[in-house]
């Protein structure tokens, strides 16, 4: 999806933005520092998070950007069947840290400071929280999607995590870096382009400051990657562990309960549609199976809850907390 057709899905074909494929915002009044903030505590064992909100993506009339290819008709009966509106999808964009005593690491950086008044929100939301963007010591990137990434930069194109280190794959950094990244296999039908030289200009300002993993190191400790191909070739997903306690983060494996309930649905940025749809199915199946507690960076606020298995599909389950400050897992 390029920038005009994006443009007219979010109803603001005359807004001025130049946009990668992944980006979508509902048109609004400038956000108070009160609706902006939001954070929650959470403990997994020994473990000290935080889950910050980046603020969130309104896709209006969310075909073909969900579902691409799939009866119209159907899509709306299956967001009715899941009491969602038939012409909004909204995806949350939940970022994790991980407070241990000499690091604080963050998982991804949310979309940054170019993208509209409903996102972008990470590094404020950070600082209401306690931490100074000065203080992050380590950011693991997933993968190099707008979201995941654009918050590396600030308006100014200077690094906002200056004293980090970076953690990527190497197939992932790869991909993007390479000269022809390929697209072929995905069901966006316009240019990637935008995408791509975003990539590039993030990836190229923190390679001084990169580390590249392998998939199945356990890193910080406490989190062990594993490869979910499909999203992008180096898709990264992880397993934070501290005592007898886990919590699984799917990234982007689901942008939507809707991709839960159809998971052959998919959405049209999957770099390989085909490859993703299999992946995720193999993971939500995992989830639900094995009745793993997950945490997701699309699912609603904050994102932690279970997977469970209904006919062919799957339903979100959310993690029950009486405590609106604090999780105790």
């Amino acid at each position: 999806m390029n920038r005009r057709d994006l443009l007219k899905t979010m109803g603001l074909a005359g807004a001025a933005f130049t946009l990668p494929s992944f980006l979508a915002f509902s048109p609004g009044d400038e956000l108070s520092a009160k609706t902006k903030s939001g954070h929650i505590n959470v403990t997994l064992g020994k473990l000290e998070l935080l889950i910050v909100s980046d603020g969130f993506a309104a896709f209006n009339f969310p075909q073909t950007f969900f579902a691409p290819g799939i009866d119209p008709e159907l899509v709306k009966r299956q967001l009715y069947d899941i009491f969602l509106p038939e012409n909004k999808i909204e995806v949350s964009v939940n970022v994790m840290v991980i407070k241990q005593e000499n690091r604080i690491i963050l998982i991804d950086t949310g979309f940054g400071p170019d993208y509209g008044l409903n996102c972008g929100w990470l590094s404020e939301n950070l600082i209401i929280a306690g931490i100074q963007p000065s203080a992050i010591t380590d950011v693991f990137i997933t993968h190099a999607h707008v979201d995941h990434i654009g918050g590396i930069l600030d308006k100014n194109d200077n690094l906002t995590y200056q004293n980090a280190r970076y953690h990527i794959a190497k197939k992932e950094f790869d991909f993007w870096m390479g000269d022809n990244p390929d697209f072929s296999k995905s069901k966006n039908t316009s240019s990637s382009e935008p995408d791509i030289l975003l990539a590039k200009k993030v990836l190229g300002k923190i390679q001084d400051k990169l580390e590249f993993f392998n998939y199945g190191d356990e890193l910080f400790s406490c989190l062990k990657t594993e490869l979910a191909e499909g999203h992008t070739p180096g898709h990264t997903l992880f397993t934070l562990s501290s005592e007898n306690k886990q919590l699984k983060h799917l990234v982007d494996i689901t942008h939507s309960t809707l991709l839960m309930a159809q998971p052959e649905w998919g959405i049209q940025l999957d770099a390989d549609f085909n490859k993703a749809v299999k992946t995720r199915k193999i993971i939500l199946e995992k989830a639900a199976k094995k009745r793993e507690l997950v945490i997701s960076t699309h699912i609603p606020w904050p994102g932690i809850g279970y997977i469970y298995k209904i006919g062919t599909g799957y339903e979100w389950k959310p993690f029950s907390y009486p405590n609106p400050r604090e999780i105790i897992i």
